[in-house]
């Protein structure tokens, strides 16, 4: 990286502290939201401003959203060394753990991938650098999900996932409810029955068609009873 792209690099990650910053603060304003928004906004500003001091000292950095971590990589006679010792608190609003991902239909056209971002690349065009997996996200669970498509850096056991979900027509979709209709599941779809029942799922699918409680339900947004 030039000090030319340093530079800019620095600047996008104050940039985006500061927004994340001025966000936190007009939530704050309002009694009526939950103070946790208000909390992760607050994580995610620290995190990004220290990420900028790293990037500003050319120390390289892993994909972490631990404060304490990316603070102990500064060296010693800067302020923040001293006036926050303990970052653990606000670090306790990073990115969520023992998070389940199920009943999804994951259809690529192109090259799907399993990767976690780690920053932004020098072009600010919105790709970033990754890495294989779920980053520093912790106890995630993948489950009854169905993949279609060039999928790459996927473990073996999603493999076992990969079928086609029958859907009417991916990739139709256009502005409004009404165009989304190709993305129902055809008779036969081996995502019909086959998801994982959930508490608190609201009921319904994506159209508004009832989904029975403790029923197994289909795999994705469209819940299709086998004919």
């Amino acid at each position: 990286m030039t000090e030319a792209e340093r530079s800019a690099e620095v600047r996008r990650w104050l940039r985006y502290a500061r927004e994340d910053l001025r966000a936190a603060q007009e939530l704050a304003k309002n009694p009526e939201l939950a103070a946790r928004h208000v909390c992760w906004l607050a994580q995610q500003c620290a995190e990004k401003a220290l990420k900028a001091v790293l990037v500003f000292l050319d120390i390289d950095f892993p994909h972490r959203h631990d404060l304490d971590a990316l603070r102990n990589l500064i060296p010693d006679g800067w302020q923040i060394k001293v006036s926050h010792p303990d970052l653990s608190e606000l670090t306790e609003w990073r990115i969520s753990e023992n998070t389940r991902i199920v009943n999804n239909i994951l259809y690529s056209a192109g090259t799907g991938r399993n990767s976690a971002g780690l920053r932004r690349k020098p072009a600010d065009d919105g790709t970033h650098f990754t890495e294989p997996g779920f980053g520093q996200a912790m106890r995630v669970v993948f489950e009854r999900n169905i993949l279609f498509g060039n999928f790459q850096d996927i473990p073996a056991a999603w493999r076992k996932m990969i079928a086609d979900p029958m859907l009417v027509a991916p990739g139709t979709g256009r502005d409004g409810l009404a165009s989304l209709a190709g993305y129902i599941l055809r008779a036969g779809s081996p995502c019909i029955g086959a998801g994982v029942p959930l508490q608190n799922s609201g009921g319904r699918d994506f159209w508004g068609n009832p989904v029975g409680t403790g029923m197994n339900p289909a795999i994705g947004v469209h819940q299709r009873s086998r004919d």
